[in-house]
């Protein structure tokens, strides 16, 4: 039924006299396991590795890469002020209070303008005084942090919008952060 005799007929596996299978030189084996003799020999272009040369000590330890820490101040100092107003200091600018109580939107577009972003920031991207607030304290050094600054805006999105217009107010009169 199965003939598991191999045909040696075949083309793949016909040894040519001085050549060994597909093509290949025909290595006689050596009695001492070693390289044949024409292993080097330029007559046949085979090249026998150097194992009688010199070495190199052998890697013990994985290369490393070495780094030194630098630290990176934004801001320019590492004091931090706080806000020259509290959060509820709106007594401190009923007027600008009172303007951000009646036309709101109007309010947070100026305040967009004297940061000079887009005007229209506040309808462009939600929350933008998120943004707005997170520019003043990086650009002024003063204290707080991210999430302060998210329940600010999100909970009490008018103070703090009053607050950052006292804040620019007090920047642009130039009065030193240490009176602030």
């Amino acid at each position: 039924m199965f003939n598991n005799k191999s045909n040696n007929n075949n083309n793949d596996s016909k040894q040519v006299q001085g050549q060994g299978y597909h093509g290949y030189p025909a290595y006689p084996p050596q009695p001492h396991g070693g390289f044949p003799s024409h292993v080097g020999n330029p007559q046949y272009g085979v090249v026998a590795p150097n194992y009688g040369g010199n070495y190199s000590a052998p890697i013990i330890n994985q290369p490393t890469v070495q780094s030194t820490n630098v630290a990176v101040n934004i801001g320019g100092t590492s004091y931090q002020r706080p806000w020259s107003t509290q959060l509820c200091g709106c007594m401190e600018d009923v007027g600008g209070c009172c303007c951000a109580l009646c036309f709101f939107p109007c309010f947070v577009m100026t305040l967009a303008t004297r940061m000079q972003e887009f005007c229209f920031l506040p309808f462009c991207v939600p929350n933008a005084l998120l943004p707005m607030r997170v520019k003043i304290r990086a650009e002024n050094d003063i204290e707080g942090s991210i999430c302060k600054d998210c329940y600010c805006t999100y909970c009490c999105a008018m103070l703090t919008a009053c607050q950052m217009k006292r804040e620019l107010d007090n920047i642009d009169k130039k009065i030193p952060a240490t009176q602030l």
